[in-house]
């Protein structure tokens, strides 16, 4: 998603781009292929199917089209590589954790573009995603909403902050719809809740050397798809005994949504559905 709103915003795409997945991406001459997750390739498709259908080439193209200069500058924009300034002590720095400018070749910018070869924490993740679907603003992330005493007077509270402006509010409005798409019809209907609407994007990143078969699946969510309120991420570090896949963590984000929403007074967007 981020790479989508990236393009977007800087006019190297329109919703209307399409792209040609036959399975896998040569970098550039004498590399060896970088692969889909689908190695049958998905075909040709629009850029917010390659989004719901998590396709590495079509993002490996996007990748190009932004061009380092551009991925780098919006990567830490969206505060990857960068603390926070969460209101807990003790958070560190993780520039280490992102490319450098220099790094970032050819190969690491298209492996990046899908989600790929650099990492995260998760307060960065759910921060930055909230700017995508926010109208395009990075806050500070905030652990206290208000200190109250005994009687409910209020002692303390703590204001949104916000960084920046990363992303426009129409960019951002595209994203609430491409996110919600992903989960009504591609890798994320497994997060779908009865009677809500939900959009998220999945996540399966390798640990280690390929070879090893270690991985890390997630899905960030939220809703409403309109003005959304509620954002959660679930990640499952080396899932034993399922399927590696990031469906597993969408169904955890629905059985925690299923219970969070009603909780949070969140009302209904659509009728429940009759059984039939």
């Amino acid at each position: 998603p981020f790479t989508i709103a990236m393009a977007l915003e800087e006019h190297r795409v329109t919703e209307e781009s399409t792209y040609v997945c036959n399975g896998y991406k040569i970098p550039f001459e004498n590399h060896k292929p970088i692969y889909c997750h689908k190695r049958s390739g998905h075909g040709e498709q629009t850029l917010m199917e390659a989004l719901s259908n998590s396709c590495n080439v079509a993002l490996m193209d996007i990748g190009v089209e932004i061009g380092r200069d551009f991925f780098y500058e919006y990567q830490h924009m969206f505060g990857f590589g960068a603390q926070t300034f969460i209101d807990l002590k003790g958070e560190q720095s993780v520039r280490g954790n992102v490319y450098t400018l220099k790094e970032l070749d050819p190969v690491q910018l298209q492996t990046s573009s899908f989600g790929q070869g650099f990492n995260v924490t998760p307060i960065q993740l759910v921060t930055g995603f909230s700017a995508l679907i926010n109208g395009g603003y990075l806050y500070e992330p905030q652990i206290m909403n208000k200190v109250t005493d005994e009687t409910g007077r209020l002692i303390e509270k703590n204001e949104p902050v916000i960084q920046r402006k990363v992303i426009s509010e129409e960019v951002s409005d595209q994203m609430l719809n491409a996110l919600r798409q992903v989960v009504d019809e591609g890798t994320g209907k497994r997060a779908k809740v009865e009677g809500y609407s939900i959009g998220g994007k999945t996540g399966t990143a390798e640990k280690k050397d390929r070879s090893v078969k270690e991985y890390v699946v997630s899905f960030i969510g939220f809703s409403p798809t309109v003005n959304p309120e509620v954002i959660c991420l679930v990640v499952v570090d080396e899932p034993v005994g399922v399927n590696v896949s990031s469906r597993y963590a969408a169904k955890i984000f629905k059985d925690i949504m299923e219970d969070a929403l009603p909780y949070l007074r969140i009302p209904k967007q659509y009728e429940e559905t009759e059984a039939e």
